[in-house]
């Protein structure tokens, strides 16, 4: 059952947090009013319920909207990189030594932490109030969700600070990966999620500065006999081996695929023997 006020408070929150860094309310008595009304490109703001039990408030932009062109310029590129599955387990795979630790890190709201649009650009956002069913207009000065380039530009954030500000090499074949020749520090990047391995002085000083440069949801480390997800992955580390599960995914897949108990209808490829072993 909705609770209205928790609604209220999550909507306001939300609200609250976009003004104080990317919006800026435009009204009919600005300069900018009717470009803003002619240029505005709609978002809506979404509501989840967090495994907490609290509401949750989102701001996202219909990026589907947006006339590419004219937003970002004919010649900007939308490609956005992130760790592959591949480049994860290599890493882990690694020789350990005792002291040597892995942390995760999850950036908040990352994209409204993205830096400004360059040369003063200034973009247009309307939305319309939930609560109050009142069209909002505003000034946009970065990324927000939903926009088409945000992915991007949050990586183009991140990627500028890893490399020029700390000192990190960027992977050439893997760009989402980070190497701090000096420090033997390995970070790889998942859009906001951060896995970090290297040893204990290198990664609190790698974590003090990024926690001074983005604001941050508190890091995790992998103890022994504690598992941590991260991209759908459990991680495990006992007696300094470091053991990798994706139970919990392949359960929530069987889930969802309504699999359980029985021969699935459609055909799924060797080494599985779908003749006479159904999936339980």
């Amino acid at each position: 059952e909705t609770n209205f006020d928790e609604v209220v408070k999550a909507h306001d929150k939300e609200m609250a947090s976009l003004l104080k860094t990317i919006l800026t309310e435009v009204f009919p008595e600005d300069k900018d009013w009717e470009i803003c009304i002619l240029k505005a490109t709609s978002g809506r703001m979404l509501l989840d319920i967090k495994r907490s039990g609290q509401w949750k408030a989102r701001a996202v932009k219909q990026g589907f909207r947006e006339d590419k062109s004219t937003a970002d310029g004919p010649d900007f590129s939308y490609y956005s990189n992130v760790v592959k599955f591949g480049a994860v387990r290599i890493a882990l795979a690694r020789i350990r030594h005792k002291d040597r630790q892995l942390w995760i890190i999850d950036i908040s709201t990352a994209f409204l932490q993205s830096d400004s649009y360059p040369d003063g650009k200034v973009k247009y956002l309307s939305l319309k109030n939930p609560i109050t069913g009142k069209w909002h207009y505003y000034r946009q000065s970065g990324p927000i969700y939903g926009e088409a380039s945000a992915p991007v530009r949050w990586e183009n954030t991140l990627a500028y600070w890893l490399e020029h500000d700390m000192g990190f090499t960027r992977g050439q074949n893997e760009p989402s990966v980070y190497y701090h020749e000096e420090r033997d520090l390995l970070v790889m990047t998942f859009v906001d999620d951060l896995l970090i391995d290297g040893y204990p002085e290198h990664i609190n000083w790698f974590l003090d500065a990024l926690e001074q440069r983005f604001d941050c949801k508190d890091p995790d480390m992998v103890e022994e006999g504690v598992s941590l997800d991260y991209l759908g992955m459990e991680i495990m580390r006992k007696d300094n081996v470091i053991y990798l599960s994706m139970e919990k995914y392949i359960e929530n897949a069987i889930r969802i695929l309504d699999i359980k108990g029985r021969t699935p209808t459609v055909p799924i490829s060797e080494p599985i023997d779908t003749t006479t072993t159904p999936l339980t």
